[in-house]
């Protein structure tokens, strides 16, 4: 994946903190500000200390966004401030030994940047 620079007038909800996704449906093109990281997983809960996913971006609040394994991801973007543009998945995950667990999450990444 190659950075492209996204711009901010395209008409797409830019989500910065987990307050701006409430109003953020199911297949919803949105913009990420975050810094890129590997996922680390939940300690507790339901899939505690189970790693669904390879990476995140972690929200400016210290929330993670997680990205769906099937992303690939160059590693110049990891441990950056980036900005992407992805499809947001809402719904139920699941792993055989755990209940199915409701998470908003990005189903793909059609451009990324870095952010200074």
């Amino acid at each position: 994946m190659h950075s492209t620079t996204i711009e901010e007038n395209e008409s797409y909800s830019l989500i910065k903190g987990v307050n701006d996704f409430d109003a953020i449906n199911q297949s919803y093109t949105v913009i990420v500000e975050g810094k890129l990281e590997e996922f680390k997983p939940w300690k507790t809960g339901k899939g505690g200390g189970t790693r669904y996913f390879d990476y995140a971006i972690r929200l400016h609040n210290g929330c993670q966004v997680p990205i769906h394994n099937s992303v690939k991801i160059d590693s110049e973007y990891l441990n950056k401030k980036i900005k992407a543009l992805g499809v947001i998945e809402c719904g139920p995950i699941s792993k055989t030994s755990i209940q199915n667990i409701d998470l908003k999450r990005l189903q793909s990444i059609i451009r990324i940047e870095k952010l200074k």
